[in-house]
């Protein structure tokens, strides 16, 4: 975009800075109550995961790329930053004698087969000791192709 200023005179630019001015504050004042929306939205969720002690895992299908929240880590005895965010963590982790099991559920899920995903399986903790975890999940479908994403 191209402005034509040569013609306009000193006061009609300066009229114009101030709308450009006006506009930016309330851009400016529309991002500020949108990231403090979004704080306030993000603390209650914290607090409301706080409160149920769960722990929460969300797996990207085309990265495989997990999220564990630090509640999940801490259940199986690590830290926030001891585990990777990827699938293999969760490979590496359940008990070999659930893992086809869980993986059965897990495509039955993705496939439509099942209409829910829910299975509880051992992990195995930090300190060598096995964990048993519930495990329950809901898709997140793309709008364009209709394939899971999440």
């Amino acid at each position: 975009m191209t402005f034509n200023y040569t013609n306009r005179s000193k006061s009609q630019l300066l009229e114009e800075i101030q709308r450009l001015h006006t506009e930016l504050a309330a851009v400016n004042l529309m991002t500020e109550e949108r990231t403090t929306a979004l704080y306030i939205s993000e603390e209650r969720f914290s607090l409301a995961m706080r409160g149920a002690n769960d722990g929460l895992w969300d797996w990207n299908l085309d990265s495989d790329e997990v999220y564990y929240s630090p509640r999940w880590k801490s259940m199986l005895g690590y830290g926030e930053n001891e585990l990777d965010n990827n699938l293999n963590t969760w490979a590496n982790l359940v008990h070999p004698d659930d893992k086809d099991r869980v993986l059965e559920k897990v495509q039955d899920y993705l496939v439509g087969e099942a209409d829910s995903f829910e299975v509880e399986m051992r992990m195995h903790h930090k300190e060598g000791h096995e964990v048993y975890v519930l495990s329950r999940a809901f898709l997140v479908i793309r709008e364009s192709d209709g394939k899971p994403a999440r």
